[in-house]
Formats: structure tokens, C-alpha cells, sequence
């Protein structure tokens, strides 16, 4: 894969470096660069994502403001929710309010088909002043690969992509970058939890989804039918504490890593569903420091998974309000995009600090 995308993006493209769209097209040797208006194209067999973080004033404009209808104005003025979240190692973005996610270029985007850049900007028009006398900031910085992990329903869809490559020591312009967030991000979030749980009831749904911040699969709970394997137990109940720790998640028990729907009936424990489910809710009790603090954060059911028949475990986790936090056995672990860490000492308490300060008294 590396040589194959080596041959593919440019060699002279450097992470933290500035480009305009006149230099992508020299360094892609074409002028299909400069048509790109909107945020996404595709340019010999590279999908470009040229994003504007700011959207306080204008971004690039196809023609004169006296010169577009009112379809096009309210296109190019739409203020797209664009975020960098480099704990998560994610970049958050709004597709372009004429496509969806049937469009080709998006669905392209969607399946991977192409290996997708992004370059950034924090703004095209800095403040009002250079607005008025009409000084761009014509240069995107390279932030390198990103991929597909899921989207959301709206309009425009949403999309969260997580970020190939990230430099743990950015330059001051990629560092910018990293730490802009747009206005009323957190509410918007919330927004998207909101309308990632209304779709999540059907559980057909679910048993299809992709892994993700928010979603996790795994075949058994216990080990495959000749052995018991506690390691796996403790995997589950690390995905558990951690989706408790961040935004909430679903841990489906019974389905592959390729999506196989295969079921619960060759875990290891499973006899019947009920004693099924008080053997997950013991390892929960053993594994999850201050039980009793959490469990009502957390729902097990089990439905049939699509037209194999086949029993799927759901163990549902709501988020836990900033005052408490879940440790597995002392150890503390965090969400990262569609895996779950282990934060070490240092980490655990900047991230016990950062949850105090968001405590409302």
C-alpha cells in the first residue's frame, strides 16, 4: 500500500508546508486544481479537500458577490462546520451543500476509492478590514491523509475522517490549524449524539455499522467455543470504559471484524441468553472500579443480527456526566477515533484535570 500511494501523492508535498491552488497544479501538472471550488475534487486519482476553517467572513467565491444568484450565494455562505480534534485524531467536516452522500465524489470519498489530501486554511479573509479591501490569504497548509470512518445524515452530511498522519510537533501555521474550533462546536456535537442515537434503534443498523469513536465489534465476549479467553473479556470491557469516558458508544458482541454477523451462541460462556447476560454484567462488576456508580449508565439487550438468525449482543454505554470517570482495575482508558488507549500517569491526570473544568456548579 505505501508504494502503491508513493506513486501516487506527490513526493514533493511536505506536512506543514504552505501551497496555493497554482502550486498544486504545477506539482499535479494540471489545471483541474484551480476548478475546485466548494472543497473537494478529484485530481489524478487523488482526492483534494481544500477547506476554509473560518467561515466569519466569505470563502473563495466562484464569480463577483453582483454577479450570482441567490442558489449560488447561499452555497458559497454556507458556514460548514470544519474542526480538527487531534486527541481523537479525527478531522470533522460538512460536505458541500450540493452533494450528498450519493453523489459520486462523495460516495467515492465514502468507499476509500482514492486516497484523500486535505490542506486547511484558517481563513481566506482574516477579519473585516482585509474583507472590505478584498486581501485573501490564497496559501492551504498540507495536513496529509485522511480516511473515511462515518458520517452523519444531515444536510449537508457530516463527515468524520481520521487523520493518517499527524506531527506530534507541528509548525506554528499546522499548529493553528489543529487548534481552531468553530463557533457553537460543542453544541453541534451534541446535535450529532443526539441523531446518532435516534438512528441507532434499529438494531439491524448497528450490526452493519462500521467501527468508529462511537462503535465497536466484536465476535466473542469470552473467547471462541474451545477456549476461554480472558484477554478478549477484558478488550470488551475496555471498549466499554471507554465509550463511558468519552461520547457514549455501542460494543456489539457476535460480529466479526469483517461485519460477519456469526453471533453469541459460539462464545465461549454462552449457554442461554440470561445466563449470557449475568455473566457479562459479573465481569462488568469485576473490571469497572465503582460499579455502582456507573451500571445504570449501561443497557445490555440481544436481537436477532439481520437473516443469519444469528443472537447479537448490544451493550450500550451513555456517556458519564465530567464528575465521575471509569477505571478498569486503577487503569484509565480514553476513545480515540475506533480504538480505545490506555492513558498513562501523566495523561490520566491532565485528563481527570480537563474533566473538572467542565463540572457546572
Amino acid at each position: 500500500m505505501i508504494d502503491i500511494l508513493g506513486k501516487i501523492i506527490p513526493q514533493e508535498l511536505n506536512i506543514g508546508d504552505e501551497y496555493t491552488k497554482k502550486d498544486l497544479a504545477e506539482i499535479f501538472k494540471t489545471s483541474d486544481v484551480e476548478n475546485i471550488i466548494g472543497g473537494i475534487g478529484l485530481v489524478k486519482n487523488c482526492m483534494l479537500l481544500l477547506i476554509t476553517l473560518d467561515k466569519t467572513f466569505f470563502a473563495e467565491l466562484p464569480n463577483d458577490l453582483d454577479k450570482m444568484n441567490r442558489e449560488e450565494f447561499e452555497e458559497h455562505s454556507y458556514r460548514h462546520l470544519d474542526y480538527f480534534d487531534i486527541n481523537e485524531k479525527v478531522f470533522g467536516w460538512d460536505g458541500p451543500t450540493t452533494m450528498n452522500i450519493e453523489s459520486p465524489l462523495i460516495n467515492s470519498f465514502i468507499a476509500n476509492v482514492y486516497p484523500c489530501l486535505l490542506f486547511a486554511r484558517k481563513y481566506y479573509f482574516k477579519n473585516k478590514t482585509d474583507y472590505e479591501k478584498n486581501i485573501t490569504n490564497n496559501k492551504y497548509v498540507y495536513c496529509g491523509r485522511i480516511r473515511y470512518i462515518e458520517h452523519y445524515n444531515t444536510t449537508p452530511p457530516h463527515f468524520i475522517s481520521s487523520i493518517e498522519e499527524i506531527i506530534n510537533e507541528p509548525n506554528e501555521k499546522l499548529s493553528q490549524l489543529y487548534k481552531f474550533k468553530p463557533q457553537k462546536l460543542d453544541e453541534k456535537l451534541k446535535e450529532f449524539g443526539h441523531l446518532e442515537e435516534k438512528e441507532s434503534n434499529d438494531f439491524i443498523v448497528l450490526t452493519k455499522r462500521e467501527e468508529s469513536r462511537t462503535h465497536e465489534r466484536k465476535a466473542t465476549f469470552s473467547g471462541p467455543t474451545h477456549k476461554h479467553d480472558i484477554d478478549m473479556t477484558q478488550k470488551c470491557i475496555k471498549a466499554v470504559a471507554g465509550f463511558l469516558n468519552e461520547r457514549g458508544g455501542n460494543l456489539m458482541i457476535g460480529i466479526q471484524d469483517c461485519g460477519d454477523v456469526t453471533g453469541i451462541e459460539r462464545d465461549f460462556m454462552f449457554k442461554d441468553q440470561d445466563k449470557f447476560n449475568l455473566y457479562i454484567l459479573s465481569q462488568l462488576e469485576h473490571y469497572l472500579d465503582e460499579y455502582e456508580n456507573i451500571q445504570s449508565y449501561i443497557n445490555i439487550r440481544f436481537q436477532n443480527g439481520g437473516d443469519k438468525n444469528k443472537l447479537v449482543c448490544q451493550i450500550n454505554c451513555k456517556p458519564l456526566p465530567n464528575k465521575i470517570v471509569a477505571f478498569v482495575q486503577g487503569k484509565l482508558c480514553q476513545r480515540r477515533g475506533p480504538k480505545t488507549v490506555w492513558l498513562n500517569a501523566k495523561e490520566s491526570h491532565n485528563y481527570i484535570e480537563e474533566r473538572k473544568k467542565r463540572i457546572v456548579c
